[in-house]
């Protein structure tokens, strides 16, 4: 009887583990789009752009802070980290889960922390080969402008073509 058992119980033991084995071979990754890769190129080809944009010192890299735009949720962790590996050639990107974070409250004018830029940005669109993006950049209290990004994909991966004050994308 006991080799029954043992046999009996080898037998679950092979099946739980087939059934383990097979069980990621059965999901809808291959069904659905990496929203989290989407997020993360797009964001990339953003903030690539505002680097880019940014007046440095010679040898000096931007400091680009990154927050969610309004009342959006935090930026995804695999997002952050997929977006900093990115652009780590061109900017150092810092996330905080809000603007005030990035914030100095008691400077004068509420500079951005370390000389950086504030960037806030909005959520990506799920779908199309073409999005806007809504975001912001803050320097101080009195240097803030709201603009809205629009990021294609090509062949080569997501581009910005263009960057509007949300005042002209608004208008036309």
């Amino acid at each position: 009887m006991v080799q029954v058992g043992s046999i009996a119980r080898g037998a679950l033991v092979a099946l739980v583990s087939a059934a383990l084995l097979a069980t990621p071979a059965c999901g809808d990754d291959d069904e659905t789009p990496d929203s989290s890769s989407r997020d993360s190129d797009v964001y990339s080809a953003i903030l690539d752009t505002v680097a880019a944009e940014e007046p440095v010192e010679d040898e000096e890299t931007p400091l680009l802070y990154v927050a969610p735009l309004g009342n959006e949720k935090p930026i995804p962790l695999d997002v952050q980290v997929s977006v900093v590996d990115a652009i780590a050639d061109v900017a150092v990107v810092r996330f905080v889960d809000e603007a005030e974070q990035a914030i100095d409250q008691d400077g004068e004018g509420e500079p951005v922390l370390d000389d950086g830029l504030l960037v806030s940005l909005g959520s990506v669109p799920p779908d199309g080969s073409s999005v806007h993006v809504p975001g912001e950049l803050y320097r101080t209290a009195a240097d803030t402008s709201a603009v809205e990004y629009e990021v294609n994909e090509t062949a080569d991966g997501w581009v910005v073509i263009q960057a509007r004050s949300a005042s002209e994308a608004s208008s036309g």
